[in-house]
């Protein structure tokens, strides 16, 4: 299923963290590629595009280094891509979560301007970063299927399906039926799974 990142209505806020300073990434994972284009742009790069919706519902881009198969995250995202799920310390035992979508895009477009940059995308994973460990009991801890450390986290994404919206409303049509992609820690050693394909084609993972 297709879900437009632009028709969201986000506001796109320019790209955090391109200086980085010579230390060791904070975030390591092997990338697999999967090629469904007939039109493959000669430029491209790998792009963290964060999604914060806990208040003015916008997305800040941050580049990404490709070593080989390799994608190093060198910086922690900017404070402005974080969603603050403490709501300014009204609920100090939540956490401020970044979310993002690992995309490909093509670097002579704008995804502000043109849906097109968009050329493939983790339709199965997010990246998320932690500004701090999340306590047990928390909606932070239900929202990421544990209480994670501090730090980014590889999630893999469990989508909503139609099947299940159909089951729900036969048990319940006068129910609320429908829920967003849930989400669990992918394992250590698990690579990442680009698609590349025409962006109507692509299926955005839908966490809110």
């Amino acid at each position: 299923m297709y879900k437009s990142l632009l028709v969201l209505g986000f506001a796109l806020v320019g790209c955090a963290a391109n200086e980085a300073p010579a230390t060791d990434a904070l975030f390591q994972a092997q990338v697999k590629i999967s090629d469904e284009r007939s039109d493959t742009p000669e430029s491209t790069e790998v792009s963290l595009v964060w999604q914060v919706t806990s208040a003015d519902d916008y997305m800040v881009l941050q580049d990404t280094r490709l070593s080989g198969d390799q994608m190093d995250v060198l910086l922690p995202p900017s404070q402005e891509s974080l969603n603050d799920y403490t709501y300014g310390g009204e609920y100090p035992d939540e956490a401020r979560i970044g979310v993002a979508y690992i995309a490909v895009l093509d670097s002579s477009l704008d995804l502000l301007e043109t849906e097109d940059a968009l050329i493939g995308i983790a339709e199965t994973q997010l990246l998320v970063y932690l500004d701090r460990d999340v306590q047990e009991g928390t909606w932070s801890a239900d929202f990421l299927g544990g209480a994670l450390e501090k730090g980014y986290h590889l999630m893999s994404v469990d989508p909503w399906t139609e099947q299940e919206e159909e089951a729900c409303l036969e048990a319940d049509p006068s129910g609320d039926c429908f829920e967003f992609d849930s989400l669990t820690e992918a394992a250590t050693d698990a690579p990442i799974l680009l698609r590349l394909d025409e962006v109507e084609n692509l299926t955005i993972p839908n966490w809110t």
